[in-house]
């Protein structure tokens, strides 16, 4: 007995808190009984290092506890007597459904009171992915279907661009095949484009691929992992060198905007978190987010981006932080600049509109087509080349609606991964198909955010002095040419 007791201690030492608790909960509720014989007892102690016996055994009211506890007394001299017996020494096979298979994980002594207590622990294992059309085969399907449409709907990408995707990925080692069996590199993507694309539940592709929740699991974290390895490639910092072609050939953006390499902005990211990290999350609209700093050039290729601050942020809040906090930040050389919105401080290599003055492209419509004064020219073009930021988040959300409809139960790290895949699967479809329905759509102009206007840094004295000679050179030289034409 001291040994067994003995036993029983090392086990609860070595179990975790929930376990230890249920543990001491059955020797408590053993010792209640009095005068129980040693073999009852001690063959009840060794029974309780399982927890499904655990969970009955505090289910069951004192009748049936006693009726179990003597049921194993029964079984203990059954199998004391056995052991003397070499004939009884061959095992039986079990039949699936029978208490002795393992087609349960409920101790077989549990089975008288199968119809009292924990029915849903004696149900049968039933299979349940039988669908004919396997994961496999709906790929099998997708893949050689004739309508375009049809895969791209499905994908989210053109099949020559998911095909250069999974070879990008294999080649390049980052999906090694073979790791789990019965899933290709193919279907693994698919998996992946159908739970940020389709905006799908993991359970749902449970159904749609008939591979198991733990299979789809690991085969979506594992594409997630591959594309944020693929990131670096993938995303990587502006031409520095050379004017852009839409700011060159236009004379309402060249020479003025010359140095200008691209566009910045934040955009909210609708999070998931625990409750006691909402209010950090919450945004001045009162939704639950993160905060994504984006960088673009005119190409509408993401050139930077940095993820997982706090919805409250403000962007000039998260634009400090990657400046101090992250060496990848791509700082432009001297006399080179971003195009940033009213949000964020205009200093050194960030240069924003004038305040107090029209901005917003709606403005400019109709009747407010005419310029007021250098300012209000001005902050058209500004508006009008920065707009490229705000179609690269709308393409983004509109491919991924994940982003726009929020990602549930995933940990705050893997929404962050999951926004840095999808901002490397943009960049690769730009760079791999240009054709693509989604960069193509007419540039609807979007507004932008009003509030940013009233949520900006605050830069010092002699920065807003040099900016502002910089501003008001630009919008001079663009002032005088407009009146001379």
């Amino acid at each position: 007995m001291d040994k067994l007791n003995e036993s029983l201690q090392a086990k609860i030492d070595r179990a975790g808190p929930k376990a230890t608790e249920s543990i001491e909960r059955c020797v408590d509720e053993l010792t209640k009984f009095k005068d129980l014989p040693d073999i009852i007892f001690t063959t009840a102690l060794e029974r309780f290092h399982s927890h499904s016996t655990r969970t009955i055994f505090l289910r069951l009211d004192d009748e049936n506890k006693l009726r179990w506890l003597y049921s194993l007394g029964n079984m203990a001299s059954t199998s004391e007597g056995a052991s003397h017996d070499n004939d009884s020494s061959t095992e039986t096979p079990s039949t699936p459904g029978s208490p002795g298979s393992n087609e349960s994980d409920v101790p077989e002594e549990f089975y008288f009171l199968k119809d009292l207590i924990c029915p849903e622990l004696f149900r049968e294992n039933v299979p349940r992915n039988t669908s004919v059309l396997q994961g496999e085969g709906w790929i099998a399907e997708i893949m050689s279907t004739p309508h375009a449409g049809r895969f791209y709907d499905n994908i989210r990408m053109t099949k020559p661009c998911f095909n250069a995707l999974v070879d990008a990925l294999s080649s390049r080692g980052l999906l090694p095949q073979g790791q789990t069996a019965g899933v290709s590199n193919i279907e693994e993507v698919a998996i992946f484009m159908q739970t940020v694309g389709m905006h799908k539940r993991q359970r749902d592709s449970v159904e749609q691929f008939q591979h198991s929740l733990e299979t789809i699991h690991r085969r979506f974290h594992r594409v997630l992992s591959a594309l944020c390895a693929l990131a670096p490639e993938m995303i990587t910092r502006p031409n520095w060198t050379n004017t852009h072609p839409k700011i060159a050939l236009n004379p309402d953006f060249y020479p003025y905007f010359k140095d200008c390499i691209g566009a910045m902005d934040g955009t909210l990211v609708p999070a998931w978190t625990p409750r006691v990290d909402q209010n950090r999350y919450r945004s001045r609209k009162g939704r639950i987010a993160q905060n994504v700093l984006a960088i673009c050039d005119f190409d509408m290729n993401f050139t930077y981006v940095y993820a997982g601050w706090e919805g409250s942020a403000a962007d000039a809040r998260v634009l400090d932080d990657a400046i101090s906090q992250d060496r990848t930040f791509p700082f432009p050389p001297s006399g080179k600049y971003y195009l940033v919105d009213a949000g964020f401080a205009n200093y050194q290599c960030f240069l924003a509109p004038y305040r107090g003055t029209r901005y917003h492209l709606a403005e400019y419509r109709g009747q407010g087509r005419q310029y007021d004064t250098p300012q209000d020219m001005f902050n058209h073009a500004h508006s009008r080349l920065r707009n490229v930021i705000e179609r690269c988040f709308d393409v983004l959300k509109k491919r991924f609606p994940i982003l726009q409809w929020g990602m549930p139960s995933y940990l705050m790290g893997h929404q962050v991964e999951i926004v840095i895949a999808c901002c490397t699967l943009h960049n690769f479809i730009r760079r791999f198909s240009q054709d693509d329905d989604l960069f193509n759509e007419p540039d609807d102009e979007s507004p932008g955010d009003m509030d940013a206007f009233y949520h900006r840094g605050r830069p010092n004295v002699a920065e807003i002095e040099a900016q502002r000679a910089f501003w008001d050179a630009i919008a001079m030289q663009m002032w005088g040419d407009f009146s001379n034409n």
